[in-house]
């Protein structure tokens, strides 16, 4: 607190008072609690440290003896999340149908169905500092065909909602144009000519759903290098509901008061983003996906907003809004970080095992399949009351089912 006058060379003893009572009382309502807080804070950080240390320590001396014998440069590994826990004093609550080799770090509470699984979550997760909770289709679906169809049938959808065609263009259109004025909309993974037409047509996949949606809606019918054109997705039997799901993502909870912002110039960093969107009225978080290869941040953001209103307030502003040069572009979010994070994985996967992520026959469901198809619905069922029955201020992990 400044207390220094500046009009005089010395203190103000009024002012100095003044100051002295101020701190005085802060002190009285707010130090115990914060030195209690501080204190028990240094306790923590202390043991904490001291256990790594002795935990590294044994580590390092058994790695140089191995690393010796193999002649290799000694690496580090991750450390495991339950015994950081562990050192905290913290004992998970999992709640699971199959026993979890935790050694002993977890309070294993095993059940024999889902539904089973659900019921004690609603009652002992709100009890527990921190939860586990898995939810399995059981053993008989763990390495099943109908469960890897489907998990492909899932991804070749979500593969054509990236998915737009632009066109028709002139037979000398500039195809640098095309993508520069595409890009505005958000990161592109792939664009290619279709020349099996009257006219070329654009392919442009995209690597965020924003963007696809951003350029159907705000460059159909736009001149584009010289042509008008018309932007659509592909025509797919699988495509019949997408608008559908569009509606149903833009009032999902998970994207309430969350907007999506392209055009941004890769130039700008976090800080200059921060600096720049401050003028927002009740901005709480702005998250800037960056590229899992390079790790430099993509040409968008998503900001979200105390309030769904502030979000709606903020796109009428940020549309046509020029930063550091560039057009800026945004609406409504569709979907949470974890999903792309999800399919960028699913897709190096396939592309491993030489598969195809866009061209890929859509079958009709087998009895196995429409059967799985119900269990998985359940799932999304109890998850979706267990994510509405979580507290105020809960960090909540969202994790996609996975093989194993």
């Amino acid at each position: 607190k400044e207390i220094q006058c500046e009009q005089k060379l010395g203190h103000d003893p009024t002012e100095d008072a003044r100051a002295a009572l101020e701190l005085a009382q802060f002190f009285i309502e707010q130090g115990p609690a914060k030195v209690a807080e501080l204190n028990l804070e240094m306790l923590l950080t202390t043991e904490r440290l001291a256990e790594v240390s002795q935990n590294k320590a044994a580590l390092q001396s058994q790695r140089c003896r191995v690393q010796k014998q193999l002649n290799e440069p000694p690496r580090l590994s991750k450390p495991c999340f339950l015994d950081c826990l562990q050192v905290t004093g913290e004992k998970p609550l999992l709640l699971s149908r199959q026993e979890l080799d935790s050694s002993g770090l977890c309070q294993s509470n095993l059940s024999t169905s889902n539904k089973q699984i659900l019921q004690r979550a609603l009652e002992d997760v709100p009890l527990s500092t921190f939860s586990i909770v898995q939810f399995s289709l059981g053993p008989e679906y763990a390495a099943s065909h109908p469960l890897a169809d489907l998990c492909a049938k899932v991804r070749s959808k979500l593969t054509d909602m990236l998915t737009i065609y632009a066109g028709p263009f002139e037979e000398s259109f500039c195809l640098k144009s095309v993508q520069k004025e595409f890009g505005r909309c958000g990161p592109i993974q792939a664009l290619t000519v279709v020349t099996e037409t009257y006219q070329p047509y654009v392919c442009v996949q995209y690597k965020v759903l924003e963007a696809a949606q951003l350029a159907v809606e705000s460059l159909n019918g736009a001149e584009v290098a010289g042509s008008c054109i018309k932007v659509q997705r592909p025509v797919t039997a699988a495509m019949l509901d997408c608008d559908v799901l569009i509606k149903e993502l833009e009032v999902d909870v998970e994207n309430e008061g969350v907007i999506y912002v392209a055009g941004l110039k890769k130039s700008l960093t976090e800080t200059d983003l921060q600096e720049e969107f401050s003028q927002l009225k009740d901005l709480e978080t702005l998250f800037l996906p960056k590229d899992h290869q390079s790790g430099r941040h993509r040409n968008c953001c998503f900001l979200k907003f105390q309030s769904p209103q502030s979000a709606v307030d903020a796109l009428e502003f940020i549309n046509g809004w020029t930063m550091k040069g560039s057009r800026l572009r945004s609406r409504n979010a569709l979907a949470a970080g974890h999903l792309w994070r999800w399919i960028w994985l699913m897709n190096r996967s396939n592309e491993k095992q030489g598969g195809n992520v866009l061209h890929e026959k859509v079958e009709q469901p087998a009895d196995s399949e429409q059967d799985l198809r119900k269990k998985v619905k359940k799932l999304d069922n109890h998850i979706k009351k267990l994510y509405r029955s979580l507290q105020n201020n809960t960090l909540c992990v969202v994790l996609f089912p996975g093989v194993n």
